[in-house]
């Protein structure tokens, strides 16, 4: 359906919003409560399910940004990105990727699990497969390569370069 408004709605067995603007839901439970959102795009069953006033959002996956109310300039691709987030400027890419965010802002995770734990954590780069995994408060931090900075909970300011680094220890501060 495309509305007066220029949304453009495909939607499973739910009806999707009539407000906002600029949007574009596709599947099921995508974008039903959207009040004045605008110029975003969700795609895949429940994507960006209870965004209301949210805008500038990107989602695509199963789950993804599916918890965010008002979060604006988010970019998630993969099953359940950002699922759990509720701010906004992270971007992730890959499965899970940044799942339990919650109020960290400023986050880019690429690959399968990275920066899945981040819940409040800010300004940390993870690229890799469970890069960064285990971060959940750290701050400024760099995660690249497989297994990079796995353990590092609280942390930050630190750099881990390389496959499996800080794999066997707990948080590290100011390192590289």
């Amino acid at each position: 359906s495309i509305l007066s408004n220029g949304d453009i709605g495909i939607v499973g067995t739910t009806t999707f919003s009539t407000r906002g603007s600029e949007n574009l839901f596709i599947g099921r439970n995508v974008g039903v409560v959207n009040t004045t959102g605008a110029n975003n795009t969700f795609v895949g069953q429940g994507a960006g399910r209870i965004n209301t006033t949210g805008g500038a959002n990107s989602a695509f996956g199963v789950g993804a940004l599916s918890k965010a109310v008002s979060a604006d300039s988010n970019t998630a691709f993969g099953y359940y990105t950002l699922g759990n987030t509720t701010v906004g400027a992270n971007s992730a890419f890959g499965a899970q990727a940044m799942q339990n965010n919650t109020s960290g802002t400023q986050n880019t995770a690429l690959g399968l699990l990275a920066l899945y734990s981040n819940g409040t954590g800010i300004e940390n780069v993870a690229a890799g497969y469970y890069a960064g995994f285990s971060n959940s408060t750290g701050q400024y931090n760099s995660f690249f390569g497989k297994f990079s900075g796995y353990n590092n909970t609280t942390g930050f300011s630190n750099t881990f370069l390389g496959w499996y680094t800080n794999t066997l220890s707990g948080s590290m501060s100011s390192s590289t």
